[in-house]
């Protein structure tokens, strides 16, 4: 490990430079600093704010309709109450300034669970504590612009001894953008993406800490996939990596919606250079993947499912991400019963059981899978696969009563590590699947509110839709009524005027909806 010096400035923790990490330059030096001065949740004081309950707020939630299978509709509800009990408030002397949701691990907040449940929080906007959980992150960035990966839920102070300032350990899996980008997608609140900008820049600078002079890539850790058979011998990850080059790219979409062209260029610009440089490093020709980097500086020829973590920062090229296809596709690789594991099963550390990362299947992962696939135009591919991870978690859910923290890839069953079950009631990222997923997948609901667009692919010929979604300033019910002789009523009621992209039996109709009721046959 090497030599850490830390400074403690109250809440703050500064890294002095080391050797074995890429110094900043003077100028970059600069810019950290400005924008860690114009962090507005550095100088905020939490406001009393009341804890919604399950029972007052349901009736204002998303009401999903899906006849073909009700019970879909109640998992999506009973995950919901579980949902409401891990809302907190403050602790009495906590610093943070932000009610949030919990992942009910343990006494900290993790920023990695935090990022995909603030996902199918989402859903519940703008009546639950959701993407403002991210505010007490932002509220303890240290002053070289790090935020680490584990804080404290009653100091506000980094875990040192799970998540120590500066190293792999604290500086792992840098999605807080990408958060910020998919509630954007629902909220379109273009102001909180002007306050998260800066610590968010500021806190891009920090990986350089864990950056290798000499290969530019960004050191790995045991803390992005635990106990992952990759971990031997293993010096950078492809996953923290490639999150550097989707960490560039948001950055670079939030920089163009807030006005700021000459950083959005500066941004789009370093992540073309970090995926040149990925994909000279850590491709391998021979087999046709992606790998890390081990401690000679060689490919580290270990597969697992940080590989896809390219597709959803847009690295590879349309050949490539045919070849990691084949790969999802494979059933002796990634195609199993329970999709995706975490690591192909003709990896000889593959676990049938899940194993945690050893081919336990994750919906944080799967979820990444996902929207990357469709990155690069596998729809179809894409909605399988999350179909296949819904239809699972449900017949687990149906034979438990619960969602779980991770499932195992060759049999319909809740994941095990070392003979043991793994967590029950984990509405941590699990709780994506009967929320997120159902909405997005089953239902066929994307929605875009900056664009005021929703796309609707609907696959059910029962009556389906759902009721009080909210994008954006907007309200809408959809209900497509059950087929009858090869037609169907669909009507809408909004709140404001949409344009609604209606995909049925591979038909596309495009309409506009007015405010108010409208109602037409397809």
């Amino acid at each position: 490990m090497r030599n850490i010096v830390l400074v403690l400035l109250g809440l703050a923790m500064v890294l002095l430079p080391v050797s074995g990490q890429v110094a900043l330059s003077h100028s970059e030096t600069l810019k950290v600093k400005d924008c860690v001065r114009k962090n507005v949740f550095k100088g905020r004081k939490y406001k009393f704010q009341h804890l919604p309950t399950f029972e007052e707020t349901q009736k204002k939630l998303p009401k999903p309709i899906f006849d073909e299978q009700p019970d879909y509709v109640k998992m999506y509800w009973d995950t919901w109450e579980m949902v409401f009990s891990q809302f907190r408030q403050p602790a009495k002397n906590s610093p943070f300034i932000s009610n949030y949701i919990d992942e009910a691990y343990n006494e900290a907040l993790f920023l990695w669970d935090t990022s995909f449940m603030t996902m199918f929080c989402n859903y519940g906007y703008p009546y639950v504590p959701g993407i403002q959980s991210l505010d007490n992150f932002y509220y303890s960035q240290m002053e070289d612009g790090e935020i680490v990966r584990e804080i404290d839920e009653n100091t506000g102070l980094p875990r040192v001894k799970w998540a120590k300032p500066g190293t792999p350990a604290s500086l792992n899996h840098p999605i807080l953008a990408w958060a910020e980008i998919e509630s954007f997608k629902i909220t379109a609140d273009t102001s909180r993406l002007q306050q998260v900008y800066f610590p968010l820049v500021a806190h891009y600078y920090a990986y350089n800490k864990i950056r290798d002079p000499k290969s530019l890539l960004f050191y790995g850790s045991w803390a992005s996939m635990d106990n992952s058979p990759r971990l031997d011998n293993m010096l950078c990850g492809l996953d923290t990596s490639a999150e550097l080059v989707l960490f560039a790219r948001n950055l670079s979409e939030i920089a163009g919606i807030i006005g700021l062209r000459e950083d959005s260029s500066y941004f789009a610009c370093e992540a073309k250079k970090m995926s040149e440089n990925i994909n000279n490093k850590l491709w391998d020709g021979f087999t046709n993947f992606y790998y890390d980097l081990n401690k000679k500086g060689e490919i580290h020829n270990v597969k697992t499912i940080a590989a896809y973590w390219t597709l959803l920062a847009k690295i590879p090229s349309k050949y490539q991400a045919s070849k990691l296809v084949d790969a999802l596709k494979d059933k002796s690789q990634f195609n199993r019963v329970h999709r995706v594991p975490t690591v192909p099963a003709d990896e000889p550390a593959f676990e049938p059981q899940g194993g945690y990362w050893r081919g336990g299947v994750w919906t944080p992962t799967n979820i990444m899978v996902i929207e990357g696939l469709e990155n690069y135009g596998y729809i179809q591919l894409a909605r399988e696969i999350a179909l296949n991870h819904f239809e699972n978690v449900y017949k687990v859910y149906k034979k438990t009563g619960t969602v779980w923290e991770f499932y195992q890839p060759d049999f319909i069953e809740v994941g095990y590590q070392k003979g043991h079950r793994t967590r029950p009631d984990f509405t941590g990222w699990t709780g994506c699947v009967p929320i997120k997923i159902f909405i997005e997948y089953v239902l066929g609901i994307k929605v875009n509110a900056p664009d005021k667009l929703i796309n609707w692919d609907i696959r059910s010929d029962k009556r389906i839709g759902i009721e009080q979604l909210q994008f954006g300033d907007n309200i809408i019910s959809m209900i497509a009524d059950e087929r009858s002789q090869g037609k169907r009523l669909i009507k809408v009621v909004a709140k404001e005027a949409f344009l609604l992209t209606v995909t049925d039996n591979e038909n596309e109709f495009v309409r506009h909806m007015k405010k108010g009721i409208n109602m037409f046959y397809i």
